[in-house]
């Protein structure tokens, strides 16, 4: 069985970074290879990404190179604008 790739990308001064090793690690327990970066041009192809706390706009080339890509966002978009409340 192949190992699948899960990347993790957040901004580099985001909240969320407190607590994103304990996510890692619980993912390698459930034999996923993690990568957490900070910038979206240095994703990977795999199984999946996780942009957490991430300000960033990723290209549709970058977005096509996974399965799957889940963002979570803390505003209520679209009137939200895209902006995060949680760091202003």
């Amino acid at each position: 069985m192949a190992i699948l790739l899960i990347t993790i990308v957040t901004d580099a001064t985001s909240w969320i970074n407190t607590y994103i090793p304990e996510l890692i690690k619980r993912l390698i327990k459930r034999a996923y290879k993690v990568n957490w970066l900070h910038d979206v041009n240095l994703i990977e192809q795999g199984e999946g990404v996780f942009f957490l706390g991430c300000g960033q706009i990723a290209p549709s080339d970058i977005l096509e190179k996974n399965k799957h890509n889940l963002v979570v966002h803390e505003s209520d978009l679209p009137w939200g604008k895209g902006r995060s409340p949680l760091t202003w």
